[in-house]
C-alpha cells in the first residue's frame, strides 16, 4: 500500500474517479442517484477499475467524488437561464 503525498498525485487520482464515473453517467444512462447507491455497494470494484488499490484512503476519495456528484444533483444548482426565466 502507498500513501498519497503529494498534491499532483491526489488530484490524479481524484481525476480518474470523476472520468471513471462520468463514464458510468454517460455510457449506461444512469442517475447520479442510482450511480451513488452502486458505488456504495460496489465500491473495491470502482477502487480496482480506476487503479487505486494500492493507494491508502482510495475509498475516501471515491465516496468523496460521489457525494459531490450526489449532493450537487440535489442542490440542483440553476444556470442564469433557468432563474432569469423562472422569476421574470
Amino acid at each position: 500500500m502507498r500513501r498519497i503525498t503529494d498534491r499532483l498525485e491526489l488530484t490524479d487520482c481524484y481525476k480518474k474517479v470523476q472520468n471513471k464515473l462520468e463514464e458510468y453517467i454517460s455510457n449506461h444512462k444512469v442517475s447520479v442517484g442510482e450511480l451513488h447507491q452502486y458505488v456504495k455497494n460496489n465500491i473495491r470494484e470502482i477502487i480496482v477499475e480506476c487503479e487505486l488499490s494500492d493507494v491508502i484512503g482510495a475509498s475516501n476519495i471515491v465516496l468523496d467524488v460521489t457525494d459531490h456528484f450526489y449532493h450537487s444533483e440535489l442542490d440542483s444548482v440553476m444556470k442564469f437561464e433557468s432563474f432569469k426565466h423562472r422569476f421574470m
